[in-house]
């Protein structure tokens, strides 16, 4: 049955379609922050959330939250001699994991230093010094080590628990994982991240500690982010990247004064191309991507972004007094703006502050169909804080609208 995750002021809520909710436990430590909206993305049915909370969070389908950030293991193994049993020379590294209860390795962390060079002669490995954590989500650890006179680290073993610091082996090479590892297959989530899509069996995201920076995840794996692409001019806005919507053939990024996007397929052949200078957006809540057109906030008014590249405003010959005025909506809170797909109604829905406040109280909404707008109207029951689009009880797709209570 599908369900919601929602963002609440004490932690983190699973709402299905039938209004059944159920609390989703945060990881240790991790705590909700006051105010600030809920962004995420779905890959292979984990769910990243950002934004809503102090750190980066996974969550699995089994309404699991673990961290997005795993420590790396400071030290290396170390490595003796003991028994019977193997001939060669081997190095080892260790591995902090994250399993869920039928074993799958829904998170891992980069891996330790190497060891020391061991020499065994028809002599056990004896594994000792394994490094333990003292983050409560992992619960387990995984031995790498090279065959002999290797440089390339293969698997050999797991210790399924977060407590035993000594292991003794003697498997032949022959017995190790058929694929080395590389160390770019476990880097762990941006710091962070505060904006995040899925595209193309990658997740996308943005961070605060870089924001100019396009950061990817492995392909069907959300849980390690090796790319990190450079978006220009570097440095040249505070803001850097301000929002962020996924076409079917592209990713399109965001500035406050430029349009840019990804595209390709792999880590071998993504670029970055420029589509328009002098327009971009200023809300990242308000990107909204509808059968492959982007639809976006800027200081102005609302814009659209089709096949053709072409920006075109859909306020200018209308409303434009809505957005450059102070007439009606309060200009200095356009950032916090939020909107959202209607599918009944086949609409785009802005949610914005009156002039003058700072709570989001008013909304407007484009026909898609007629190009006509409505609004502005007011919202008195309750005061709106996010959307998404939802499931009702027959699967039947809806827009829910959240409520700051």
């Amino acid at each position: 049955m599908a369900y919601t995750l929602v963002a609440t002021s004490s932690g983190l809520v699973s709402a299905a379609a039938d209004g059944t909710q159920s609390a989703v436990s945060l990881p240790s430590g991790v705590t909700a922050v006051t105010g600030a909206r809920l962004r995420g993305a779905v890959l292979n049915r984990i769910a990243l959330l950002v934004n809503a909370f102090s750190a980066s969070i996974f969550v699995d389908q089994n309404n699991v939250a673990f961290p997005a950030q795993l420590a790396t293991p400071a030290v290396a193994p170390t490595l003796a001699t003991s028994g019977t049993g193997y001939t060669g020379t081997v190095t080892a590294k260790v591995q902090f994991l994250i399993k869920d209860v039928f074993g799958n390795v829904i998170g891992a962390s980069e891996l330790s230093p190497a060891s020391a060079a061991l020499v065994c002669a028809n002599q056990g490995i004896a594994y000792s010094n394994i490094a333990v954590s003292p983050n409560p989500a992992i619960t387990a650890r995984r031995i790498y080590r090279t065959a002999t006179l290797g440089t390339s680290y293969f698997w050999d073993v797991d210790i399924d628990d977060n407590t035993t610091t000594t292991l003794t082996n003697s498997n032949a090479d022959a017995t190790l994982d058929i694929t080395a590892v590389d160390s770019a297959d476990f880097v762990a989530a941006p710091s962070g991240l505060d904006n995040v899509v899925a595209h193309g069996g990658r997740a996308w995201g943005r961070s605060k500690v870089n924001p100019d920076s396009l950061y990817g995840s492995a392909l069907d794996d959300v849980t390690s982010w090796p790319i990190e692409i450079h978006t220009y001019p570097v440095g040249a806005e505070r803001s850097g990247i301000t929002g962020l919507g996924a076409r079917r053939d592209d990713l399109v990024i965001f500035k406050r004064t430029s349009i840019q996007k990804l595209v390709g397929d792999s880590e071998d052949n993504y670029r970055i191309l420029q589509i328009a200078e002098g327009k971009g957006c200023v809300a990242p809540d308000s990107v909204v991507v509808i059968r492959d057109t982007v639809y976006w906030l800027d200081s102005d008014g609302v814009w659209s972004l089709g096949a053709e590249d072409q920006p075109i405003s859909l306020s200018d010959d209308t409303v434009r007094p809505w957005f450059t005025s102070a007439d009606y909506f309060a200009r200095g809170q356009f950032y916090n703006a939020f909107a959202q797909y209607d599918p009944r109604k086949h609409s785009y829905d802005l949610f914005f502050c009156a002039t003058g406040s700072t709570t989001i109280d008013r909304w407007v909404s484009l026909d898609l169909l007629s190009g006509k707008w409505f609004g502005p109207h007011k919202t008195g029951a309750f005061t709106p804080s996010g959307s998404a689009v939802s499931s009702d009880s027959a699967g039947n797709p809806q827009l829910v609208v959240g409520a700051s209570n």
